[in-house]
């Protein structure tokens, strides 16, 4: 419910999400919930090694 009452805003003020796993492997469901609420909510995810793959993709979300 939070995601449907909060959709709009969510697209407003969120770019997309990026995830540090510092090399550790994503699980199967974590991957399918990120697929699905990007989707759902046109939001950008991105998995990256480490802080400053993080900073990259960051930027790159926040550049039109």
């Amino acid at each position: 419910m939070f995601f449907k009452h909060n959709k709009q805003r969510l697209k407003d003020l969120c770019a997309g999400m990026v995830v540090i796993t510092q090399g550790r492997a994503i699980p199967a469901a974590a991957r399918l919930a990120q697929h699905t609420l990007g989707r759902v909510l046109g939001l950008r995810f991105a998995f990256v090694f480490d802080e400053g793959e993080a900073r990259v993709e960051a930027s790159r979300f926040l550049t039109p």
